[in-house]
């Protein structure tokens, strides 16, 4: 589909004012699609990762093209009514890919008419993983088999009715066994399964109000609460409960303790079973995310950042696509002659309707959806082009990499290839790898660090000194030297003594490792006269330059200095 086409930008909006008002959250590989009368007017770009379509070939197609021909249909007439009276529609749907092959999908269809000349509606579906052609479409099981509570349908289906009486206040609670999964790796599935039944039978034992419980996935469980009390008394009985459920349990001969998370949240006018699902997986992923509460209560601006994550991850494939990213660069100079040695490269969204975005607004989601893999690409490639351009090489580009790069078996493979591609000297490139980075990646990454030190190419630890394990990184990794978490620069205009000798000793501790140690962060004379005093003898910030186009630095010298070989 052409980013820019006629309606694009329309469609979307309506798309987002749909999803944002009726509270749906979407992951990041559920099917989004718009029909405008009976046919598909906008459909999300992670068709073609779910389903193997292009938009393009489904804009202005039925929308019953991407259902299976084996789907009874005798619902239509009914989900129809119910959208043209304003109200959500949930369905089970078998749905076509590209290949021929049907997949069972969870779909709901929220009514978009009157918006934007629309007359249609905005449908999500989502993969539930179960590839039962055969079945009929009401098919499932009333109990769970590997824990004796209610199977998602039969839950899902008592919150349905219950919602049909909005007089009875309806709560739910999701709970979340979040090591489950390395229980299986390092255990089995058997032990899993055990653990899982312990985990159910502590539900039930606890739970004796009447409340309905059922497990809605592999390590999520619903429980139904009816004439539930406030949000903040439910929110504190589940915090106690999740505590019990959190002890110690004894599983195939070895102690496990369950990690739980879990969420809260309040039926409203217009929910239905799987809005409610939607709104307790957002809160639990808040809560993953800001690490700051064991229960979370929904708050409908959960439901708005998670929707505008999904327009942004959805944007960003179009933005790779249409080369909307740009560099900039920021110059790394020597503190005392203020002479540049190096750049670092950072990458810009020149994005068609809200202009040049900065990495804080889009990376982090970038990083989520694993964008970032082909983003990082990107940036190696043109940070190279743009060096080359330059009447000579001297200078060195920092390339900053995420933790999802590290973890791809293929980046050592990408980053030679950019290497080799532009026929750069490979001393030109510095490597900034975060602490996180390196400890999320969860593989060695030592020998590719190698490879590629091997080569000519620099590696740095970047915001050094936030970490609690940076002095066995400078031990285990072959790295050439430090870049000064800005925190410790800005402490020097508190006149911080404490601090002061803490960046003395991480220079001395550096020096005579042969590593080089460059501050960032300096936006005063003062902080970089303290620095150059205290021993650092490179630095980077506001002060020496802001992010530019490369061929804007001034001249560098014959040899860039910054980066020193172990």
């Amino acid at each position: 589909m052409d980013h820019g086409g006629p309606g694009f930008a329309e469609y979307e909006a309506v798309v987002t004012r749909v999803l944002a008002a009726s509270s749906v959250v979407m992951r990041p590989d559920d099917v989004v699609y718009l029909t405008n009368g009976l046919d598909i007017a906008w459909v999300s770009g992670s068709v073609t990762t779910a389903l193997g379509w292009s938009p393009a070939d489904l804009v202005g197609e039925p929308a019953l093209t991407l259902v299976s021909p084996n789907q009874d249909l005798s619902w239509v007439d009914a989900n129809r009514h119910r959208l043209l009276a304003g109200r959500d529609v949930a369905q089970r749907i078998l749905i076509r890919a590209k290949d021929g092959s049907e997949r069972w999908f969870s779909g709901v269809a929220h009514p978009a008419s009157g918006r934007g000349g629309i007359d249609g509606f905005v449908v999500v579906l989502h993969d539930v993983d179960v590839d039962l052609p055969d079945a009929p479409a009401t098919w499932y099981p009333a109990v769970d088999e590997a824990t004796g509570v209610e199977s998602r349908a039969t839950i899902l289906g008592f919150l349905d009715d219950a919602l049909d009486h909005p007089d009875e206040d309806l709560c739910v609670l999701m709970v979340e066994f979040e090591n489950l999964r390395v229980v299986n790796e390092s255990l089995g599935h058997q032990a899993g399964d055990l653990a899982l039944a312990e985990f159910a039978r502590r539900m039930r034992r606890s739970l004796t109000g009447g409340e309905r419980i059922g497990r809605v996935s592999g390590k999520t469980f619903l429980v139904a609460c009816l004439h539930a009390p406030s949000l903040e008394d439910l929110s504190v009985r589940a915090t106690t409960l999740v505590g019990e459920w959190s002890d110690e349990m004894e599983i195939s001969g070895r102690r496990i303790e369950p990690d739980i998370v879990a969420a809260v949240v309040e039926a409203r006018p217009g929910s239905t079973a799987l809005t409610l699902m939607r709104d307790a997986d957002v809160a639990l992923s808040d809560a993953r995310r800001s690490g700051e509460s064991i229960v979370t209560v929904f708050d409908p601006e959960m439901s708005d950042r998670a929707v505008r994550r999904f327009v942004i991850e959805d944007e960003l494939r179009f933005a790779l696509d249409a080369d909307e990213f740009e560099l900039y660069f920021q110059p790394i100079v020597r503190l005392d002659t203020r002479e540049p040695v190096a750049a670092e490269a950072l990458v810009r969204w020149r994005h068609p309707r809200e202009g040049l975005l900065s990495p804080p607004s889009f990376l982090p989601i970038a990083e989520e959806s694993r964008l970032i893999r082909q983003i990082g690409r990107r940036v190696l490639i043109r940070a190279f082009e743009a060096l080359a351009a330059l009447p000579a090489h001297a200078l060195q580009i920092g390339v900053n990499v995420s933790a999802v790069e590290l973890a791809d078996e293929t980046w050592l493979d990408a980053v030679t290839y950019a290497i080799d591609r532009s026929g750069i000297d490979p001393c030109c490139l510095v490597l900034e790898l975060t602490e996180t980075a390196v400890l999320s990646a969860r593989r060695d990454i030592s020998g590719d660090l190698r490879v590629l030190r091997d080569l000519g190419a620099a590696v740095f630890l970047d915001d050094f000194g936030t970490g609690y394990s940076s002095l066995s990184m400078l031990r285990d990794l072959p790295v050439s030297g430090i870049k000064l978490d800005k925190s410790f620069v800005s402490a020097i205009d508190r006149d911080d003594s404490f601090g002061d000798a803490l960046t003395q000793g991480i220079v001395d501790l550096i020096r005579p490792m042969g590593l080089a140690g460059v501050a960032e962060g300096i936006e005063t004379e003062r902080q970089a006269e303290k620095l150059l005093s205290l021993g650092w003898e490179f630095g980077q910030g506001y002060l020496f330059g802001r992010p530019g186009p490369l061929s804007a630095l001034p001249p560098v010298p014959a040899r860039p200095h910054v980066a020193r070989r172990r």
